[in-house]
């Protein structure tokens, strides 16, 4: 939300986590609260190819071929806004990421995420850990 609510309100590619989602991130205006029926058209819209939305002033929202890829998506996402929310706050300038080692990132998701869903190994480690804590989440 800190990054969505900023003026410009958008993820810059300048971390490890946000050059692997260039190109990945579609962008929604802030509408008020989200539940009008009208809105819903224009929230899947505004998806278009993407499965990551960022929506202004709001949050983050994320979609997948499967749950642990829509996880991923999001955890991913979450991650570089609190990267970048974090370089921001140390007040120094930031090295850029070159453009070449943005456009090979963009790339590389793009061959990943087209075989099948990602995220099913990070997944299934995250349900271990939490049956070893606490097996009743299953019912």
């Amino acid at each position: 939300m800190a990054v969505a609510s900023q003026v410009d309100g958008l993820l810059r590619h300048e971390n490890f986590y946000s050059a692997l989602l260039r190109g990945q991130i579609a962008d929604h205006a802030f509408e008020g609260i989200t539940v009008l029926n009208d809105e819903k058209q224009r929230l899947i819209a505004n998806f278009n190819d993407k499965n990551l939305l960022n929506l202004r002033n709001h949050g983050l929202l994320s979609c997948g071929r499967s749950i642990p890829e829509a996880y991923q998506n999001l955890w991913a996402l979450q991650r570089a806004c609190e990267v970048q929310i974090t370089t921001d706050a140390c007040g120094k300038d930031i090295t850029p990421i070159p453009k070449d080692l943005l456009d090979k990132s963009e790339q590389v998701y793009k061959i990943q995420s087209l075989d099948k869903p990602s995220g099913e190994l990070e997944f299934n480690a995250l349900q271990r850990i939490i049956h070893k804590i606490d097996p009743s989440y299953r019912d």
